[in-house]
This record gives structure tokens, sequence and C-alpha cells, in this order.
């Protein structure tokens, strides 16, 4: 099966695809991100552990 791509927004995101097998069937999954990301997930998350941690010195 080929894939479906749009050309209108193609400057704008990364869209990656792959084929796995999941309850003995096999399926297509397509991820998209925008290109002009300002944080990776790695980022936001130590922005939120550094947050969480904060806010847990301020109630002890």
């Amino acid at each position: 099966m080929p894939p479906i791509t749009s050309k209108s927004h193609e400057d704008e995101f990364i869209r990656t695809e792959r084929f796995q097998i999941s309850c003995g069937r096999m399926i297509r999954v397509v991820s998209v991100f925008p290109k002009q990301g300002t944080e990776t997930p790695a980022d936001k998350l130590k922005a939120l552990a550094e947050l969480e941690f904060q806010q847990g010195k301020m109630c002890a």
C-alpha cells in the first residue's frame, strides 16, 4: 500500500511511517512532527520534573 501524502504542508512537518505487527495483525503507524519544534520531548519532561521538584520544595 503506497503512503498517503499531502503536498500542501510538506515543508512544515516531518512524516515517518512504519509497519508493525500487533495482536497478529499488520498495522501502519504514521507519525507527524513539526519541523519547527521548540523543544524535544526530553526537554519538556526535564522541565516538568524540575517544576514538580520546585513545587515539592515549596510544600514541604
